[in-house]
This record gives C-alpha cells, structure tokens and sequence, in this order.
C-alpha cells in the first residue's frame, strides 16, 4: 500500500472520530443543561467556541481542526 493510500484511508477515520467525539461532549452537556429547548440553540457553540480555543493553543494538532470544523458545521445548524 502507498503513502498517499495510507492518507486517504486514514482521512475518513480522522473525520469520524471528531464527529463522534463533537456529539459526545455536545451530548454530555445538553445533560448537564437539563435538555431544555434554549439548551439545543447555545450548547453546539459553546462547543465550537471551545475547540476554537482549544484549536488556537495547539495549531499541529489536525484532530482538534477537524474536531472544530464539525462542531462549527453542528453550530451553523441550531
């Protein structure tokens, strides 16, 4: 197998990590926040603001991008 395949199916693993890892602590906070339906609004960028901060700490860390692109894409939507 080449580097460049190595790459690419790698690529998708990255990806689905941050969603599950996004949706666990977005989850882990509507639960602290009681589920009420203002929760749903501010929680999901109160996630992405936190990986953009996290994001700005550690600029090598390409899990954390990715981590912070869907919780931005998750926020865009509530």
């Amino acid at each position: 197998m080449s580097i460049a395949t190595k790459q690419k199916s790698t690529v998708p693993a990255i990806g689905a990590r941050a969603q599950r890892r996004v949706e666990s602590e977005i989850k882990s906070m509507l639960q602290i926040n009681g589920n009420t339906p203002t929760a749903y609004s501010w929680v999901p960028r109160v996630v992405m603001m936190t990986y953009e901060l996290r994001c700005a700490n550690n600029h090598a860390d390409g899990e954390l991008a990715e981590c912070y692109n869907v919780a931005k894409e998750l926020a865009s939507r509530s």
